[in-house]
This record gives structure tokens, sequence and C-alpha cells, in this order.
């Protein structure tokens, strides 16, 4: 695994990793956690912050 210093956030969620896509988030990377095995992908956290917010107050149906 890549070292990412400051500024990046780590997402696991498949739907939400879709979802910043969809808001204009650019992925930076994905890789597998060595010890747990999960998939997860990287975005910058300025990128992300936008989005994030939309995520936390979204409709779910």
């Amino acid at each position: 695994m890549k070292h990412y210093g400051k500024g990046y956030v780590f997402i696991y969620n498949p739907q939400q990793k879709d979802f910043y896509i969809s808001e204009g988030c650019k992925l930076i990377d994905s890789d597998i956690h060595r010890t747990t095995k999960k998939q997860f992908w990287v975005f910058e956290f300025d990128d992300t912050e936008k989005a994030y917010s939309k995520w936390c107050t979204r409709k779910v149906s």
C-alpha cells in the first residue's frame, strides 16, 4: 500500500465512492487494505468536502 500524507480521504463504501465520483470528485487511487483485505478508494480531502456534506444529508430510499 502506498503511503499518503495528510489531506486524503479513504473510502471503503462502494456506494459512497460512486456518489463522490458523480459529484465530480477526482479518484486518486484504489487499493486493498493489507490487513482487512477490503478495497478502498482515495480522494483528496479538499475535493470531497461538498460531496461529503451532500452524502450526509441525502435521502436514502
